[in-house]
């Protein structure tokens, strides 16, 4: 009988601790920036999840806000080789203000914490760059 407390303690234990974790870690999010609000504090993201079938895509809008704290990088393909010298020419990352996003940009957002709509980093590539 102990052993049967015991061992249900340590499951309770667990599953209690890991749910703050799941809650408090890192979310990356991707996609096409399709609208920017209340004087670029906010992004519109388009994101493109799992398709439930053919007439139900799984393309969703998520708001994002950034704030002064998130670091925003301009990602650009450079042909130039990293001391590493792996088969493909390196990227370089240039930060930007938030005003310099626009319409049309890819991004990978990257959130933490229980805000899930706010931006701690965000990495932007620019179509046909």
């Amino acid at each position: 009988m102990l052993r049967l407390t015991l061992a249900v303690l340590v499951v309770v234990l667990l599953l209690a601790t890991s749910v703050p974790a799941e809650q408090d870690g890192e979310v990356r999010h991707s996609g096409k920036v399709v609208e920017i609000a209340d004087a670029g504090r906010t992004i519109v993201l388009e994101e493109m999840l799992a398709w439930h079938d053919r007439d139900q895509p799984g393309v969703v809008h998520r708001p994002i806000s950034l704030t002064r704290q998130t670091a925003i990088d301009l990602v650009e393909r450079t042909e130039q080789w990293g001391e590493a010298r792996t088969s493909m020419p390196g990227w370089k990352s240039t930060a930007i203000d938030a005003s310099d996003i626009r319409v049309g940009d890819f991004v990978t957002v990257t959130t933490a914490g229980r805000a899930r709509s706010r931006a701690v980093a965000l990495q932007v590539i620019r179509p046909g760059a």
